[in-house]
């Protein structure tokens, strides 16, 4: 998985398996966000804050 930030979009790579939701974790491990019915390998996350830029996710496949 590859997870990278460009033009203020957090963007989720997965490779070739496709991502049914992603969840978002701040650095101290509390639940941030979630995105669902995503069925792609990749995805953007345009409309997270950006205090909550400093994260990283969770991806279920």
């Amino acid at each position: 998985m590859i997870v990278f930030n460009n033009a203020s979009v957090l963007n989720i790579n997965s490779g070739s398996i496709a991502m049914k939701s992603v969840k978002v974790f701040d650095m101290r491990g509390r639940f941030i966000y979630e995105k669902n019915d995503i069925n792609a390998t990749a995805t953007a996350l345009k409309d997270l804050r950006a205090e909550q830029r400093g994260a990283f996710s969770s991806d279920h496949f």
